[in-house]
């Protein structure tokens, strides 16, 4: 049986966010269902205004999930029992938005929603565009990682690298958003209104990913 090597390689990378994502939730409720639909059509056509204002076509706004669901409220009779009152039919509908990395254009964005009349709660993260390139560069880092660990065993021992054997790799799920958060509070963001075309220096944080994989040789 030929002889083997073992060797777990990590890898790193660190890249800067270029994209801010802009998570948006339209909501309306209505005992009538076709007038919580109207009112769900006529919050997006709002929503796409006050995009398209800021300079953004409609059309980058994109679906990410919608939901219509029943709603009941606990009601106290007259005899002190509670019952569920049926409130009406909920229309959630959840948009993203992605725009380059640029604060000003962020909060350009930020005061066109607050100035319109769809009135979303909202989200914000920050992210790369190019998730492919920076998952190549990891796993590449990781082969070389492995590959040095590998050599220097060899050496200490006086043994040789021979044929790569084996590569075993368990598909990482990662997080491409960066740990800066970017919150503000709703009742704020509608007080504010056009005063948040007031630019903020914002500098997020770096994203830092890692994997490994296990690369076998055979020794020579």
């Amino acid at each position: 049986m030929n002889k083997t090597i073992s060797v777990t390689g990590i890898g790193s990378v660190s890249a800067a966010p270029d994209t801010i994502v802009i998570f948006l939730t339209l909501s309306t409720i209505d005992k009538d269902h076709s007038k919580a639909m109207d009112s769900a059509a006529v919050q997006e056509e709002e929503l796409r205004r006050s995009i398209a204002s800021a300079g953004i076509s409609g059309s980058e706004l994109k679906t990410t999930a919608f939901n219509v669901r029943t709603e009941y409220s606990s009601v106290q009779d007259e005899h002190g029992n509670y019952q569920n009152v049926f409130s009406g039919y909920r229309c959630s509908h959840s948009f993203s938005l992605e725009i380059k990395l640029d604060i000003p254009l962020l909060e350009k964005v930020l005061s066109a929603v607050a100035s319109g009349a769809s009135e979303p709660e909202l989200s914000i993260s920050f992210t790369v565009r190019d998730t492919a390139s920076l998952t190549g560069t990891l796993l590449e880092n990781a082969a070389e990682n492995a590959r040095s660990q590998a050599e220097i065993l060899c050496r200490a021992s006086g043994a040789s690298l021979g044929e790569l054997i084996r590569i075993d790799h368990v598909q990482k799920k990662q997080s491409f958003t960066s740990d800066t958060r970017y919150d503000i509070e709703m009742n704020c963001l509608y007080a504010a209104g056009a005063g948040l075309r007031k630019s903020v220096s914002i500098e997020p944080d770096n994203i830092t990913l890692t994997d490994s994989a296990e690369f076998v040789w055979e020794l020579l």
